[in-house]
Order: C-alpha cells, then structure tokens, then sequence
C-alpha cells in the first residue's frame, strides 16, 4: 500500500457519510478517498495510507463533530484523532 505523509491536514465531511482527509502532500493540496479507519499517528483509505504530520488550526473538528459524529468517535477512539 501506498504510504504518504500529509502536513496541514484537517478532516472533512463527505458524502456517502463519510470522512476524508483534506491536507498538503509533496507540495500540492489533496483531498483523499473515504478514510476506511485510522490508528495512532496515521489513517488509511481505500488507496494510500496517510501519515498525520500538522494538523490544521480553526473549527473543523466541531463542524465534524457535529456532521458525522460516530466517525469522528471511531477514529478518537482508534488515537487517530
């Protein structure tokens, strides 16, 4: 699997009620497939695994916390969050 390291990275709400991850890799700012799950320091999604340099500061987690809620414990509960 495809092991990439991503830096300003915040997680957003998709559809499907689903999470990506929204962050700069090599440069170029991306959006990635679904995440499938996470664990301490990295999550994984269909095609790549991503590990969490810098999160981005502003109020994404609440916007997430609010919009999909039991993903977001899913992955506080794996340490990815």
């Amino acid at each position: 699997m495809n092991v990439k390291q991503i830096e300003n990275w915040m997680m957003v709400p998709t559809t499907g009620n689903t999470i990506s991850l929204f962050g700069d890799v090599g440069g170029t700012r991306i959006q990635t497939s679904p995440i499938k799950f996470g664990k301490p320091g990295e999550v994984q999604t269909q095609n790549s695994v991503y590990k969490l340099g810098e999160k981005s500061p502003g109020l994404w987690e609440l916007k997430l916390a609010i919009l999909r809620r039991s993903q977001m414990d899913e992955l506080i509960d794996a340490g990815a969050l």
